[in-house]
């Protein structure tokens, strides 16, 4: 620090020039050498100890189990953990879902397993598989059951479908103006797919929930509330805000109340 508040001095000062004081100049141009060598050393360092994390860290991941080995083995919580960081890393495969859902559900935990293969029958609609998985754990009654329903087709295949039967309407309605009913009815198609499309998407991106186990709906978010109703678990409930620890839920009837966080499993989350 001496030796650059010298350096300035003669460089901005009123007897500017380095070439009077070949001290100064030996000097600055020492240190220049000594840290230079001591930051490449540290660096050396750095990039050797940085490197044998990395190795390190890949020769675990090598190492570790799949998850699918250790639902074969019976580790189902460390699956079930396995299975959950797949999902939040690709949420649109719909095989990490329905994987999460089975190791609920030999853990005994038929709420959570319903809440995963709920996610992915909406990513993979016409999977029997899938379908024949949420067989297994049917709603608790009938108006969740129409929360729980999942169409045969995906939001993006209807848009898509609509969008190419609107191109094409168009297209014959110009080229082809003699036969444009053909075409009106076309457009119509696109219409109807496009609207459906979005309103099913709309629908998908409304949060719901699975009640674990039979719980209470209360009127406040604390456990000495008055109670609102009492639910069966299996049942559909929808998320209309969230407090530290407690969800304010809609159910089917739109009568809304309180329910503890612990006691639902979020569709998707």
């Amino acid at each position: 620090a001496a030796a650059r508040e010298r350096l300035l001095a003669r460089r901005y000062g009123p007897t500017a020039g380095l070439a009077g004081d070949p001290a100064l100049a030996g000097e600055v141009k020492e240190l220049v050498q000594r840290l230079g060598g001591t930051l490449r050393g540290w660096s050396v360092r750095a990039g050797a100890v940085f490197l044998a994390l990395l190795l390190w860290h890949a020769t675990l991941q090598a190492q570790a189990p799949s998850p699918e080995a250790l639902y074969e083995q019976g580790s189902l919580s460390a699956a079930a953990d396995g299975f959950a960081r797949r999902a939040e890393a690709a949420p649109s495969v719909p095989a990490h879902w329905y994987n999460l859902g089975a190791v609920y559900y030999r853990l005994g935990a038929p709420g959570r397993a319903s809440a995963a293969w709920l996610v992915a029958a909406r990513l993979a609609p016409r999977n029997e598989e899938i379908r024949q998985a949420l067989r297994l754990v049917p709603p608790a009654d009938a108006s969740s059951s129409r929360w729980a329903w999942v169409p045969p087709v995906t939001p993006e295949e209807l848009l898509l479908a609509g969008a190419l039967g609107w191109l094409l309407g168009w297209i014959g309605w110009v080229l082809r103006p003699r036969v444009r009913e053909r075409w009106t009815v076309l457009l119509a198609f696109g219409a109807i797919a496009i609207g459906a499309g979005l309103g099913l998407r709309a629908w998908y991106r409304r949060p719901i929930a699975v009640v674990l186990e039979r719980s209470t709906l209360r009127l406040s978010p604390h456990g000495l509330a008055p109670v609102v109703l009492p639910l069966e678990g299996g049942s559909m409930v929808r998320v209309l805000r969230r407090t530290p620890g407690w969800l304010l839920v809609s159910v089917p009837g739109a009568q809304e109340g309180w329910l503890p966080d612990e006691a639902v499993a979020a569709v998707g989350g």
